[in-house]
């Protein structure tokens, strides 16, 4: 929910909250020596308030407060009878995470001929408590015993955040334009230090009519909360997310040309090379991750699109990955759950009563489910999705189909991704 109101032409305030319950599928194993079965709850809470003044047509100030409340609750029963012969090793876990914070930025935007400068403050604080209450057994079946180990353990951490930053961007003619920016970051979680000195750089140049050349070089820094009041591009260019961990830094080069054919014809390509560190690749329906401490990640992709007028639109993509491995885990392997080859394509159709259409096919292919190299099957997909705006454009309306001809496909090693999927949307607009 948004709800903003301009008591005066030069001033604007804004507030904002939005709330998730999310109860994800998880997948029961079960063989002749190993079970787990598992559930999770995940309730998540944030919100804020942004206040803006102009004090001229290039001169803004802009302030906001955000909060995050979120809570984690997890549960699983597993047994083994493969740890040692003749021994059933079991444990029921109940596991409850919850993370608070609160964030405060101010940021300051002011034109100067050509130039614009912006620069601003941020800082985060807050905590995480964990529990975890676990009756655990160990069996001997040649004396038929159970030997019992109950645990109950509660942990909490605090976490801060500074960042300081300042950004300036140049357009000195149409077809011109550079960005430069550097980020200074400090993050301490419970106790530990990371700081990061992070520099942005990009250059865009259009040297036909219709035709736009980028570049940029920039490094990221995971903050704990993550709104901010920063520049989240450079010269238009947004680096692919990763799943890093906290305070992780991640160095991306890209290169983008974007291309304007006829007003009928749109094209990209882009190249990606991203240097990470800390990743953490959640494996799906499950609790656990593949952690790797350095890995590198490469990308091109080219898309176009077509209008073929009366409302009728058709866009496809195709890229390419490669990805690797560069820290002690399994140096020079592939980095699982990243798509060697990927390719989407479709049509959308557009109707005056504001009626949108489009269906959807993607293909992956040429997937790793593990550190050691275990091959994924390629698939294919379809999905389809409608909407529906009111006349006032207050209401949308929307119903997706996912996986509408429930096509087998592995997200891990052997484990199903999910089948036909139903989703439906209200968003509001106040």
């Amino acid at each position: 929910m948004f709800v903003g109101v301009a008591p005066s032409a030069a001033d604007r305030f804004l507030v904002f909250g939005a709330g998730a319950n999310l109860d994800p599928a998880l997948a029961r194993i079960e063989t002749a020596t190993n079970l787990f079965e598992g559930r999770q709850n995940s309730r998540s809470l944030l919100g804020g308030a942004g206040w803006s003044h102009s004090f001229s047509d290039r001169n803004v100030l802009t302030g906001a407060v955000f909060g995050l409340n979120g809570l984690d609750r997890r549960y699983t029963n597993t047994a083994s009878a493969e740890i040692q012969p003749g021994i059933i090793i079991g444990a029921r876990d109940w596991t409850r995470n919850r993370i608070e914070g609160v964030s405060a930025a101010l940021s300051h935007m002011i034109g100067i001929g050509d130039l614009t400068l912006h620069y601003g403050l941020e800082a985060q604080r807050g905590r995480s408590i964990s529990q975890n209450v676990s009756n655990g057994f160990i069996f001997n079946i040649a004396t038929q015993q159970f030997e019992f180990l109950d645990t109950d353990d509660r942990t909490s951490a605090s976490f801060e955040s500074t960042r300081l930053y300042a950004d300036v961007f140049w357009r000195p003619f149409d077809w011109f334009e550079a960005q430069a920016g550097v980020q200074g970051s400090r993050i301490e979680v419970a106790g530990q230090d990371n700081d990061a000195v992070s520099p942005r750089l990009g250059i865009g140049v259009s040297p036909f009519e219709g035709q736009w050349l980028r570049a940029a070089y920039r490094g990221d820094t995971l903050q704990p909360i993550a709104f901010t009041l920063a520049p989240v591009t450079t010269v238009s260019l947004v680096p692919n997310t990763l799943p890093t961990s906290l305070g992780a830094e991640t160095k991306t080069l890209m290169l983008r040309w974007d291309a304007e054919w006829s007003p009928n014809v749109f094209t990209s390509v882009e190249y990606q090379r991203q240097d990470a560190e800390d990743l953490s690749l959640p494996i799906a329906y499950s609790f656990d991750s593949i952690d790797i401490a350095k890995a590198r990640v490469e990308r091109l992709a080219a898309s176009a699109n077509l209008w073929l007028t009366h409302g009728i639109g058709v866009f496809g993509t195709i890229g390419t990955i490669s990805s690797e491995v560069r820290s002690e885990e399994a140096p020079g392997a592939d980095v699982p759950f990243i798509a060697g080859k990927f390719a989407r394509a479709g049509v959308t159709f557009v109707h005056p009563s504001r009626l949108r259409l489009t269906v959807a096919g993607t293909y992956v292919g040429d997937l790793k489910g593990n550190l050691a190299g275990r091959a994924i099957d390629d698939y294919w997909t379809s999905d389809a999705a409608l909407t529906w705006e009111t006349p006032d454009r207050r209401l949308l309306f929307g119903l997706s189909v996912l996986n509408m001809f429930d096509e087998y496909y592995e997200l891990v090693p052997d484990i199903r991704g999910p089948g036909r999927t139903f989703e439906a949307s209200l968003q509001a607009r106040f």
